[in-house]
């Protein structure tokens, strides 16, 4: 009897072997060693802009993830820390220098054009139309027109309770971490005249953050990832939920329902926030030194600034089929919905549940070699294809290497994949 069929072997299956969750390994497709602390970064394209603190701004291509290289630099009074581009110019908070505007337009000779002193330390900015925005630590958030690049003006300031150590607008409001405080919002519709609109306590040691609309997330050293909701002039910001890192929170990004935290001496790790009241720890990837600084790009690449171990281009692989129990997506993951797309694809006799020999009967071989294979957990094909190559881990998941071409051509019907087993979740 079909009913009985399908309840056997599915409740055979969840017993014996139970859901597994989501896993991603990322991997570090390439590095370039910088010569200073890389502190942040941002890109655009396939160029990355790295403030290396002493050794001021550095332009890097990544157009080749694996061999990423220098394309120009300039050197800046003041410790390189934040940077954001806009256009032509990159501007970069500079500590007790003050933000500095650099003429990127031939990126193999980036040019200072100007500055302006902060009374304080900048320490990150974010530009919209022409105004920069300017996290001073102590002096809280300063509103500077930018129109002129080679004249930067301080146009309006608001002080802030705690230090001010990033800045994320949206709109008419801005999101300032106040480290010591919890998080700022500051009502800069009059620039004027910022002022301060609400001040979320928690989480207390707000480090940097990022915004998504009406969401900030924000990175909260030893206290982790807070996901909180920025309310509006008529109702007051709330948290919507939180997450340990297992480490120390120095950055974050979001993008597609995934935030990627730079977590200090504990590398990289990913969480899904779909749902912001139970972000879900997804994995993760160590890197050599210190990770502080994060970017992401419109593909599957991550780029971390650590410390004195440079910039690293990080991969997130493709989500494929994980194994060959993993008949129904999500793909990469082992869940009730491979074995019910299973047993459907049995009892109609589609190809799919074919997984045994005698190859065009379907019988009770092809039922156990699911059951094994679903036990047995993920074969995860860990590759990053980038630009027509293929990259693979050999021994590790710390480093990443082409895959040879001889592999690739015989490497069917996964062309350019390498089955690489994972511990069952």
């Amino acid at each position: 009897m079909k009913v009985s069929r399908f309840a056997a072997l599915a409740c055979a299956l969840l017993v014996t072997t139970g859901a597994q969750g989501e896993e991603l390994h990322p991997m570090i497709l390439g590095t370039y060693d910088t010569p200073n602390f890389a502190r942040g970064v941002v890109v655009m394209g396939n160029v990355a802009y790295v403030t290396d603190q002493g050794a001021g701004l550095l332009i890097i291509d990544v157009s080749m993830p694996e061999t990423p290289t220098l394309r120009g630099s300039v050197g800046l009074p003041g410790s390189a820390r934040g940077v954001a581009v806009d256009g032509n110019y990159a501007f970069v908070a500079a500590e007790e220098a003050g933000l500095h505007v650099v003429d990127i337009s031939d990126p193999t000779m980036p040019t200072l054009v100007g500055t302006v002193d902060t009374p304080g330390s900048a320490q990150s900015v974010v530009v919209s139309g022409a105004m920069a925005y300017v996290a001073d630590r102590q002096c809280g958030l300063h509103v500077i027109d930018v129109i002129d690049p080679s004249d930067p003006v301080i146009f309006g300031s608001r002080s802030l309770p705690g230090l001010a150590l990033d800045v994320a607008i949206a709109g008419d409001d801005a999101a300032v971490a106040c480290f010591g405080a919890g998080v700022c919002f500051v009502d800069i519709s009059m620039p004027m005249a910022p002022a301060i609109r609400d001040i979320q306590s928690s989480p207390a040691r707000a480090l940097s953050l990022t915004r998504d609309n009406g969401t900030v997330y924000v990175a909260a050293e030893n206290s982790g990832l807070f996901i909180i909701d920025a309310g509006n002039m008529m109702t007051a910001p709330s948290v919507l939920g939180s997450v340990g890192t297992d480490g120390s929170a120095q950055s974050v990004r979001v993008r597609d329902g995934r935030a990627f935290v730079a977590n200090f001496s504990d590398g990289m790790r990913i969480f899904n926030v779909e749902d912001p009241m139970s972000p879900e720890d997804l994995g993760g990837v160590d890197t050599p030194n210190s990770a502080v600084g994060i970017a992401l790009d419109v593909g599957l690449k991550v780029y971390m600034a650590d410390g004195f171990a440079g910039l690293h281009v990080i991969c997130i692989p493709e989500a494929i089929a994980c194994s060959t129990a993993d008949v129904a997506p999500p793909f990469g993951v082992l869940d009730f919905s491979d074995v019910l797309a299973f047993l459907n694809a049995f009892d109609n006799h589609e190809a799919s549940a074919d997984l045994a020999q005698p190859a065009g009967i379907m019988d009770f071989t092809d039922m156990l070699t699911f059951l094994e294979a679903f036990g047995d957990g993920c074969y995860y094909y860990n590759t990053c294809p980038v630009a027509g190559r293929y990259f693979y881990h050999p021994d590790s998941f710390a480093e990443c290497l082409p895959l040879p071409a001889a592999v690739v051509a015989a490497a069917v019907p996964f062309i350019g994949y390498i089955r690489r087993r994972s511990a069952k979740a």
